[in-house]
């Protein structure tokens, strides 16, 4: 396996190096900051990512890194996370791929290896890939998606199967669906998290953005249900400016509820988001610390 990971990595990255002769699918850029302020616990979260995806010759190649960074009084956490991905196009609508994920959270590591194809056809796209997870011990299944996107709409459904002798069986399911235009986007989606004997999560998430001018009004709405029974809900509102094209500073407020504590936060991010990714095995494969994708590692905390 660790042989399998090396030339997946090995080879998207010479791939990566005849860039020059390629054509950009997908760039982004994200740098974020916020302020988590209750009774009792002043938390600083910071975050860095970056994107970039671009075909040459029949291949698709991907490189992708995520940094957060989270402070409270004289504890921290952070998670660090590089994603390597490849694909060869057989035909113009079948692509084999392959994706390596590490993620590190302080001393825990999490590998990620997926090996699979993809299928499009008009505005559907199929999935189905094997994918391992390592962390000492191996969570290994399958992985499927669905999506459908016309342009203004998508709407997805994606389903992982594992099996892991100590815990048993884990099963990841999400549902989703955007629509855009001009003058607005709103989006929805479902996950549920089914962790064997470990018990269960689901996420729930709502937003929108209404532009006009060069600026947007943003709001959304993410419950965290079965964890220990004490269900989260996180509710933020903020504006944005667009500073430059592609390019959008946002601000925002909000507050986090919870049945122990209540946390108000407010925070600054500036985004730069070109094109989308071919290869959408990546956008949709879970990670194993997606229960922190809506919060800033608040639960290791406490």
């Amino acid at each position: 396996m660790k042989t399998r990971s090396f030339l997946i990595a090995t080879t998207a990255l010479t791939v990566f190096a005849s860039a020059a002769a390629a054509e950009t699918n997908y760039i982004y850029g994200n740098l974020g900051y916020t302020n988590y302020d209750a009774d009792e616990v002043d938390l600083d979260q910071f975050e860095i990512t970056g994107a970039y995806e671009g075909s040459v010759n029949g291949f698709t190649y991907g490189v992708a890194f995520d940094n957060d960074s989270t402070e409270v009084e004289d504890q921290s956490l952070n998670l660090d996370t590089t994603t390597l991905s490849l694909g060869y196009d057989i035909t113009p609508d079948f692509t084999v791929l392959g994706m390596y994920r590490r993620e590190s959270l302080d001393d825990d590591t999490m590998k990620t290896t997926v090996l699979g194809g993809e299928y499009r056809f008009n505005d559907f796209t199929f999935g189905l890939s094997g994918v391992q997870f390592d962390m000492g011990t191996d969570l290994s299944g399958a992985f499927a998606f669905a999506e459908y996107d016309n342009g203004p709409m998508n709407a997805y459904l994606s389903y992982t199967a594992l099996d892991q002798d100590d815990i048993g069986d884990v099963d990841i399911a999400e549902i989703g669906a955007s629509y855009e235009t001009d003058l607005f986007e709103i989006s929805a989606s479902y996950e549920d998290f089914d962790i064997g004997e470990l018990g269960s999560m689901d996420i729930t998430s709502l937003s929108g953005k209404y532009y006009f001018n060069d600026f947007r009004i943003l709001a959304g709405y993410t419950k965290l249900g079965g964890m220990d029974d004490d269900d989260l809900n996180i509710y933020k509102v903020g504006g944005g400016y667009k500073v430059a094209e592609n390019t959008w500073l946002d601000a925002h407020i909000g507050k986090v509820d919870s049945d122990e504590d209540d946390l108000d936060f407010v925070g600054l991010e500036l985004t730069y988001e070109l094109g989308d990714r071919k290869l959408r095995t990546v956008e949709y494969i879970p990670s194993y610390f997606d229960i922190n994708a809506d919060l800033p590692l608040i639960r290791e905390i406490r």
